[in-house]
């Protein structure tokens, strides 16, 4: 019988010291932040690696290639502990562990899924069952010996690793749980709520699904219908493909993280979700709230944002209300500054961000005539002519003064020949019909339309950060809640897919189009080199592989922005990485950061 005692003391002591582990990694992880450099490249496959996946323990790291081996590492030694020849006939697109980590499975783009011992790389089942490749597995943290596999024929399967599994003639077998609207890219279960499982698919939309309300019979054509839907509410006003290549919860299950095809990087709330702005839709509010005076640090940042603004460096200006408006986040004023800059910049998504930015101040403030203002020429920036104009006419009735102005004048001349032409309306674009629910934040400066297994992950000890990876050589790496880029990593020659965070340290694991793994950690000696240069030195260095001066960041996030509209390639964009990892400052060009 247990000794009832030693359990208790032995939970209590388990707790105060993981209370305390905790406090410690959120005190020192942003001062890591400062120093983080590439520490180290692990090499040993011969092709393309693209995925990555560490132990619980942190101690072990698995690495899946195009060279169809599975590479298992001591990372914090630097070393290859074995090498498995998996025998897949397709690049390994999924690596992860299984059976209490004593064993790993592969998914590849033969179509199929293998389990490994971690041991002695003995074969132990074969699953034959997909139809397509494999793109991602994932474990369900309830069972250790589940594993849940997902492939471009559309299903995601439950597969049980104690069964000596066969598969049926034709490929028939009965474990599909979802069949998805489109190829699956993407999946992953919820950590804490292990009946949920998110699905990124090759559309614009990321699902999540509750497997003890699944049932389905593969072939007959139907989708399984999701629990909830998600959507970044402007994409249906957007010309082009669109697809979630990489989909995961955070460590709580309440949010959702995706990223995306021929666009960014979007964060949702599972437990709140937020409801799409529908410009055609009333948006009273409940009378004006109160806004209380500025501090002096957040009245600093806003007067560096109007400056910002006024010198057509809309983007500095966005960072600097977006920090602000983390410290108030009912600022009327903050809204509708961050709302213009939103215009002006015209990015992708920018006046739909515009338009929640506007309808948010209007609710907080019914008489801020500024507001109501910026709402207008959000709902005629994204093509709602006759909404624009009825919100213009209450607007001349209600601010008769400011609607006299010249500017007001010519807003509603344009306005009413558009609707007199008949353009009442933006075309959407929108394959994926239904209600989804819109993001809470996103994340901006990234390039990803070259490979369709390009992940974004939380960071940090509660999720203080954002990674993800990026076609232009870099990953980036934003603050959650301010949604700026903080820093940029070279992460490879091409690009970067795979950014995979240590489940308790400071450290990242990288990878993308090289043969090699790259380990990121913080640099904590102040040692010197044989030029006598420090760390600090030589991160600001032309041979540091972090880029983080704002202006330098500033420039890749808008040649990403021109790369991504236009559609060039990267081989044509404006200017090459070596250009700008060059002394902060030094050879700027300040018309890069203006978008007129």
């Amino acid at each position: 019988m247990p000794n009832f005692d030693h359990t208790v003391t032995s939970l209590f002591r388990r707790e105060i010291f993981q209370k305390h582990e905790r406090a410690l990694q959120s005190t020192c992880f942003g001062g890591f932040l400062d120093g983080m450099d590439l520490e180290k490249e692990l090499k040993s496959h011969e092709g393309c690696v693209n995925c990555l996946e560490w132990s619980r323990s942190g101690e072990v790291l698995l690495s899946g290639s195009d060279d169809k081996a599975v590479c298992v590492w001591r990372p914090l030694e630097h070393r290859l502990l074995t090498k498995i020849n998996t025998h897949h006939t397709s690049n390994i697109f999924s690596v992860k562990f299984a059976g209490g980590e004593t064993s790993v499975v592969t998914g590849a783009g033969d179509g199929n899924v293998k389990q490994f011992s971690l041991r002695s790389g003995e074969l132990l089942n074969l699953f034959r069952c997909h139809k397509s490749r494999v793109k991602r597995c994932c474990n369900v943290a309830d069972n250790k010996d589940i594993i849940i596999s997902s492939s471009e024929d559309r299903t995601a399967r439950r597969l049980d690793l104690r069964e000596n599994h066969i598969c049926k003639s034709g490929n028939d077998c009965q474990n599909a749980i979802i069949v998805a609207a489109a190829p699956i890219k993407s999946i992953n279960s919820n950590p804490t709520r292990t009946e949920q499982l998110c699905v990124g698919v090759s559309n614009s939309v990321a699902y999540i699904y509750d497997r003890r309300m699944l049932a389905v019979k593969y072939g007959q054509g139907q989708a399984t219908r999701p629990l909830m839907t998600f959507q970044p509410g402007h994409i249906k006003y957007d010309m082009g493909d669109c697809l979630t290549t990489w989909c995961t919860f955070d460590p709580t299950g309440t949010r959702l993280l995706c990223s995306m095809g021929s666009e960014y990087v979007y964060l949702y709330d599972v437990v709140d979700p937020k409801t799409p702005i529908l410009p055609t839709a009333d948006y009273p509010g409940n009378g004006a709230l109160p806004s209380p005076p500025l501090d002096f640090k957040a009245g600093a940042l806003k007067v560096r944002g109007n400056d910002m603004f006024n010198r057509k460096e809309y983007s500095v200006a966005i960072r600097l209300y977006s920090q602000c408006l983390c410290l108030y986040p009912n600022s009327v004023t903050l809204l509708n500054n961050r709302a213009q800059a939103y215009l002006k910049r015209n990015w992708k998504g920018d006046v739909y961000a515009a338009l929640r930015d506007s309808i948010r101040a209007v609710q907080l403030n019914p008489d801020h005539e500024k507001s109501h203002y910026r709402l207008i020429q959000s709902l005629r920036a994204l093509g709602y002519n006759e909404r624009a104009l009825e919100k213009y006419k209450l607007f001349q009735q209600r601010f008769s003064e400011v609607a006299s102005s010249s500017t007001s004048t010519d807003l509603f001349e344009r306005l009413k020949a558009a609707v007199e032409a008949g353009d009442l309306e933006p075309k959407t674009y929108t394959t994926v019909d239904g209600y989804h629910y819109d993001y809470v934040h996103r994340y901006i400066g990234n390039f990803n339309c070259q490979t369709d297994i390009k992940e974004a992950n939380f960071y940090g000890p509660n999720q203080e950060f954002i990674i993800g990876g990026s076609d232009d050589s870099l990953y980036f790496l934003w603050d959650t809640t301010t949604q700026v880029v903080r820093k940029l990593f070279v992460g490879d020659e091409h690009t970067v897919n795979c950014v995979q965070p240590h489940p308790t340290l400071p450290l990242v694991a990288s990878s993308g189009l090289e043969d090699v793994v790259k380990l990121w950690s913080p640099n904590l000696r102040q040692d010197y080199d044989d030029e006598g240069r420090t760390s600090k030195e030589r991160s600001n260095s032309d041979t540091s592989h972090v880029v983080s001066d704002p202006r330098a960041i500033e420039q890749f996030c808008y040649g990403n922005h021109e790369a991504l509209k236009s559609e060039m390639h990267l081989a044509s964009r404006m200017f090459r990485i070596d250009d700008v990892l060059r002394r902060p400052g030094e050879d700027y060009d300040p018309n890069l950061c203006a978008t007129s």
